[in-house]
């Protein structure tokens, strides 16, 4: 791991330069996310091209007046807020993640798990195995289809902390393709359930709390992404360990120390920020086209009695595709970063700290050390 005592201070301009250029970059790709359908309806033919300009020129418009910036062009000022905005907000998450992850533990443990990706297809796969296995059984017995699909989710949730919470598939340098579920033992799926149950009452607090309090839904956003990110930390740390009833007190204390807490922090910043910046500017160019702007550009060739070409059937295929699928794609990703990720830091502090008491034992069994002694 790197120590960030030891370097040296004039390294801290070039963090912040380094800072500054991947915001930048964030805001250019937001920008870039929101500007591709208008460049690609610009291709379309009179006079079907200028009504589709002018209407893909309404968010610019809207926020031209907002920004009393009537004079430029509305694709020119949606872009350029969209690359303020966003370079703004990740110059602050990225301040944020440097605080957290001095040791860029978080970051490394993130490109570890990467490396699993073709255990989770395997997973899925078997999963998809289940599901199919469960349908065509419940027409051979002229069930209900709804029983057998709504074993997807199940199996989900109670077969993959089996999969990706392995210590000894986690205490790897490398990870293997593949790998057997793990059994932690009774006391940790209990004080997993627990921990479940403690989140889904953070996440009904919070939506019960802005409920009746709008004012307060940014604060009560942050404070329940600090409570399940506390609590997943203190549930990977229990499964990591393997933890038994005896244990558990000295466990959970152990698993609330701010060096541990920092990791599982660490993590959640790190990929809801990837999550944010990387993927939620085409997901969201994608939602505003298919949802607001597509659907009228066809009404348009159609009026027009233009043939509609096939690039523009394509996309259309495409942003439907992503529409009703990104969910699931991210449900099955997400979960499976965070707690592989979150346990691979987690050990690094449990490496850390074994061989810092291993190097204690040595030191003291030396000989000089015992010829000294009294």
């Amino acid at each position: 791991m790197i120590d960030t005592d030891a370097i040296p201070s004039g390294s801290s301009s070039w963090r912040a330069g380094r800072s500054a250029a991947w915001a930048a970059l964030a805001g250019a790709w937001a920008a870039l996310c929101l500007s591709l359908p208008r460049l690609g309806y610009a291709l379309l033919d009179e006079p079907v091209r200028r009504q589709a300009l002018a209407l893909m020129d309404m968010p610019g418009r809207a926020v031209a007046r907002l920004l009393s910036l009537s004079a430029w062009p509305p694709w020119l000022t949606l872009a350029l807020s969209a690359f303020v905005a966003v370079a703004a907000l990740a110059l602050v998450w990225l301040l944020v993640l440097h605080w957290l992850d001095r040791d860029e533990a978080a970051r490394a443990s993130l490109r570890w798990c990467l490396r699993t990706l073709p255990m989770l297809v395997l997973w899925i796969l078997g999963l998809a195995a289940v599901l199919g296995v469960a349908m065509l059984l419940s027409m051979l017995l002229h069930t209900d289809d709804l029983l057998a699909i709504l074993l997807l989710p199940i199996a989900y949730m109670l077969s993959f902390p089996l999969f990706c919470l392995r210590r000894d598939i986690i205490a790897r340098a490398a990870p293997p393709l593949a790998w057997r579920p793990g059994w932690p033992g009774w006391p940790v799926i209990g004080a997993a359930i627990a921990c479940g149950f403690l989140a889904a009452m953070a996440m009904h607090a919070e939506a019960a709390l802005v409920s009746a309090l709008p004012a307060l839904d940014w604060p009560a956003a942050l404070v329940g992404w600090l409570l399940q990110s506390v609590v997943l930390t203190v549930g990977v740390l229990l499964w990591l360990r393997h933890t038994r009833w005896a244990r558990m007190p000295a466990n959970l204390r152990d698993a609330l120390r701010w060096v541990r807490l920092r990791r599982g922090f660490a993590v959640q910043w790190l990929v809801a920020g990837l999550l944010v910046f990387v993927l939620a500017p085409p997901l969201l160019a994608v939602a505003l086209d298919a949802t607001f702007f597509l659907p009228s550009i066809a009404h348009m060739l159609d009026t027009h009695l233009v043939a509609r070409p096939s690039a523009f059937t394509a996309w259309a295929w495409f942003g439907d595709a992503i529409m009703q699928y990104w969910w699931s794609v991210l449900g099955l990703l997400v979960p499976w970063l965070v707690l592989v990720a979150s346990a691979r830091s987690l050990m690094q502090v449990e490496n850390a700290a074994a061989a810092q008491t291993n190097a204690d034992s040595a030191v003291l069994a030396s000989p000089a050390i015992r010829k000294e002694s009294p």
